[in-house]
């Protein structure tokens, strides 16, 4: 059945995804961060229907990117200022602030639409340390210690310059081996995304 034909999943359903995903891969979640995990994927299935958020992914892939996110948390210090570039649907950047809620997140989305999805899960979620920033990131007034991103290109660009992060600032890359060398900044280490031989999370640090 294709995904236009099937009814949105409930949370329930997510949170049995997840448990059953996060035990495979040996990935330990305190329950009330499932739960919440659930409901942003839930709401998610919703609007992925009438707008295009995610592309054709099942259930079970938005589970396992949802899990995805958190690989490399510990390169993430405590009480952090975080931002996640191009977050399009949320990915990594609601999962960290749902299971870090010591970090402040702000989702960074210059896509009108998609910005307008984040806004709603936010609300929906009642998580007062993550916000939503609508435009390019080199627009940001804010100055943060962490970015995080996947999918997104444009380096040249948005990290000539970066002054929307501090100094020794830490970039984490969702990417597939080998990491791309990065302008300004220097490849430090990187952390395997389980289940998979390719993807990693590469850690940058500013030169």
């Amino acid at each position: 059945m294709s995904r236009g034909t099937e009814k949105p999943l409930e949370p329930d359903r997510f949170e049995a995804l997840l448990r059953e995903r996060a035990s495979s891969s040996r990935l330990s979640l305190p329950l009330q961060a499932i739960r919440y995990l659930a409901a942003y994927l839930a709401e998610l299935d919703r609007w992925r229907r009438r707008m295009n958020l995610t592309g054709r992914l099942s259930s079970e892939e938005l589970a396992d990117h949802a899990l995805e996110s958190l690989a490399g948390l510990e390169a993430i210090a405590q009480g952090s200022r975080l931002v996640d570039v191009g977050s399009g649907a949320g990915f990594p950047g609601l999962p960290i602030g749902i299971v870090r809620p010591d970090v402040f997140a702000t989702l960074a989305e210059p896509r009108a639409k998609r910005a307008a999805f984040l806004r709603h899960a936010v609300r929906k979620l009642q998580l007062p340390r993550i916000t939503v920033f609508e435009g390019r990131i080199e627009d940001s007034p804010d100055r943060y210690d962490v970015a995080v991103t996947r999918a997104v290109g444009g380096f040249d660009r948005w990290l000539a310059s970066p002054s929307f992060l501090r100094k020794e600032a830490v970039l984490l890359l969702w990417t597939a081996l080998p990491p791309p060398e990065l302008p300004r900044f220097r490849l430090e280490k990187s952390f395997a995304i389980p289940g998979s031989s390719r993807r990693i999370v590469a850690l940058y640090r500013e030169q």
